[in-house]
């Protein structure tokens, strides 16, 4: 880990979502610790590391779409008197929903809950990014955005109807952005992390009807394992733009 060099400049914005516990937590820990590393000969540095981290208590998650739309994208626009020159956006934010429903039991009298789901899930994290690629401060900088995904994006989970729905539709997106910034300075990764030692991972063990005992039979990863690999897959930069890579790919 000590030999990365994954950051183009000390002048550097980080965004994470989702950051208060759970793999976003130790997003946060490595990006900042492996910044920290790299730049530690430097004895005095005008430009530190500038990191937003946006966060909410777990039973309150699906409030968090509103958190974006409003102060978290004005925090972003409130950076503009700053320049950066490398910026670093990871959409690590979501929910699973409910973890048993089948396509027959979606229902007209869930809609509005589904519009919540999907608020949180994809509406809020593409207005998010809008916003930040958007922003003065970083219009002339490096840019990575890494979009925490899921095996589900690429193949079905039965009972995780809006769970997998949701993540296919966000590579989806990611890809279509990865398209108009192809011959720019903007990378754009979406990242797998395997499963996880996490809140969501005990739930599916609990209450997922379908997959239940497949998840109960998972030996899940070590949080620090995923999040350095990721570092690692981004400092070698050898994916193709909007690309899937999956923990086990590499």
């Amino acid at each position: 880990m000590d030999k990365l060099k994954f950051y183009f400049s000390p002048k550097c914005l980080l965004i994470i979502t989702g950051a208060s516990q759970g793999f976003g937590k130790e997003l946060a820990k490595q990006f900042v610790s492996q910044y920290n590393r790299q730049f530690h000969e430097d004895s005095v540095l005008d430009n530190k590391i500038t990191v937003i981290l946006i966060a909410r208590n777990l039973n309150r998650l699906l409030s968090l779409s509103d958190e974006l739309n409003s102060s978290n994208h004005s925090r972003v626009n409130n950076l503009n008197s700053s320049k950066f020159e490398h910026s670093i956006l990871i959409h690590n934010a979501g929910s699973v929903g409910n973890p048993s429903q089948l396509c027959c039991d979606v229902k007209v009298s869930d809609s509005i809950e589904r519009s919540r789901y999907y608020r949180l899930n994809l509406y809020s994290i593409m207005e998010l990014t809008a916003c930040f690629l958007s922003s003065k401060s970083i219009e002339n900088s490096h840019k990575h955005i890494i979009n925490i995904s899921s095996l589900a994006a690429m193949k079905p989970f039965k009972g995780l109807l809006d769970y997998c729905v949701g993540k296919a539709a966000r590579e989806a997106y990611f890809r279509h952005l990865a398209e108009e910034f192809q011959d720019s300075k903007t990378r754009i990764l979406n990242y797998a992390p395997g499963p996880l030692e996490t809140e969501m991972f005990r739930l599916l063990q609990k209450e997922a009807k379908f997959i239940r005992e497949d998840f109960l039979k998972m030996q899940p990863l070590k949080l620090e394992v995923s999040v350095a690999k990721l570092l690692k897959i981004l400092e070698s930069d050898q994916y193709s733009n909007g690309c899937h890579i999956d923990y086990y790919d590499v």
